[in-house]
Protein backbone atom coordinates (compact mmCIF):
# COMPACT_ATOMS: atom_id res chain seq x y z
CA UNK A 1 0.00 0.00 0.00
CA UNK A 2 1.30 3.42 -0.86
CA UNK A 3 2.07 5.68 2.07
CA UNK A 4 -0.47 8.46 2.37
CA UNK A 5 0.25 11.70 4.13
CA UNK A 6 -1.46 12.44 7.40
CA UNK A 7 -3.69 14.94 5.62
CA UNK A 8 -4.88 12.24 3.24
CA UNK A 9 -5.68 9.89 6.13
CA UNK A 10 -7.50 12.72 7.85
CA UNK A 11 -9.61 13.32 4.74
CA UNK A 12 -10.40 9.62 4.41
CA UNK A 13 -11.42 9.41 8.08
CA UNK A 14 -13.57 12.53 7.67
CA UNK A 15 -15.41 11.05 4.70
CA UNK A 16 -15.98 7.79 6.57
CA UNK A 17 -17.21 9.69 9.64
CA UNK A 18 -19.68 11.74 7.58
CA UNK A 19 -20.89 8.59 5.82
CA UNK A 20 -21.44 6.73 9.10
CA UNK A 21 -23.16 9.67 10.80
CA UNK A 22 -25.58 10.17 7.89
CA UNK A 23 -26.42 6.47 7.91
CA UNK A 24 -26.93 6.49 11.69
CA UNK A 25 -29.19 9.54 11.38
CA UNK A 26 -31.25 7.91 8.62
CA UNK A 27 -31.51 4.68 10.62
CA UNK A 28 -32.75 6.57 13.69
CA UNK A 29 -35.33 8.40 11.56
CA UNK A 30 -36.48 5.11 10.08
CA UNK A 31 -36.66 3.46 13.50
CA UNK A 32 -38.68 6.30 15.07
CA UNK A 33 -40.77 7.11 12.02
CA UNK A 34 -44.16 6.95 13.77
CA UNK A 35 -43.28 8.43 17.15
CA UNK A 36 -43.51 12.16 16.45
CA UNK A 37 -44.66 14.59 13.85
CA UNK A 38 -41.89 16.16 11.76
CA UNK A 39 -43.41 19.63 12.17
CA UNK A 40 -43.06 19.50 15.96
CA UNK A 41 -39.32 19.04 15.73
CA UNK A 42 -39.06 21.84 13.19
CA UNK A 43 -41.09 24.15 15.43
CA UNK A 44 -38.84 23.42 18.42
CA UNK A 45 -35.78 24.08 16.28
CA UNK A 46 -37.06 27.42 15.03
CA UNK A 47 -38.11 28.43 18.56
CA UNK A 48 -34.63 27.53 19.82
CA UNK A 49 -33.01 29.56 17.04
CA UNK A 50 -35.20 32.58 17.84
CA UNK A 51 -34.64 32.42 21.62
CA UNK A 52 -31.93 29.95 22.67
CA UNK A 53 -32.38 30.78 26.38
CA UNK A 54 -36.18 30.32 26.44
CA UNK A 55 -36.26 27.58 29.10
CA UNK A 56 -33.75 29.38 31.31
CA UNK A 57 -35.71 32.64 30.99
CA UNK A 58 -38.92 30.85 31.99
CA UNK A 59 -37.17 29.41 35.05
CA UNK A 60 -35.84 32.85 36.00
CA UNK A 61 -39.33 34.35 35.66
CA UNK A 62 -40.72 31.60 37.91
CA UNK A 63 -37.93 32.23 40.44
CA UNK A 64 -38.58 35.97 40.48
CA UNK A 65 -42.32 35.35 41.04
CA UNK A 66 -41.56 33.05 43.98
CA UNK A 67 -39.11 35.54 45.49
CA UNK A 68 -41.66 38.33 45.13
CA UNK A 69 -44.29 36.15 46.83
CA UNK A 70 -41.89 35.46 49.72
CA UNK A 71 -41.02 39.15 50.04
CA UNK A 72 -44.71 40.10 50.10
CA UNK A 73 -45.36 37.51 52.79
CA UNK A 74 -42.50 38.67 55.04
CA UNK A 75 -42.70 42.47 54.61
CA UNK A 76 -45.69 44.59 55.56
CA UNK A 77 -47.60 46.33 52.82
CA UNK A 78 -48.61 49.99 52.76
CA UNK A 79 -51.56 49.47 55.13
CA UNK A 80 -49.55 47.49 57.69
CA UNK A 81 -51.89 44.49 57.61
CA UNK A 82 -49.21 41.90 56.90
CA UNK A 83 -47.15 40.56 59.80
CA UNK A 84 -43.45 41.33 59.77
CA UNK A 85 -40.56 39.40 61.35
CA UNK A 86 -39.27 42.74 62.69
CA UNK A 87 -42.46 43.22 64.74
CA UNK A 88 -41.67 40.10 66.77
CA UNK A 89 -38.48 41.59 68.23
Amino acid sequence: MVDKSWLGWLAICGVILVFLSVNAWLFSLWRNRGSSKPGVSLNRTTQFLKDPWYKENQQLIELSKRVLKIKEATHPDETGNSPSPQDDQ
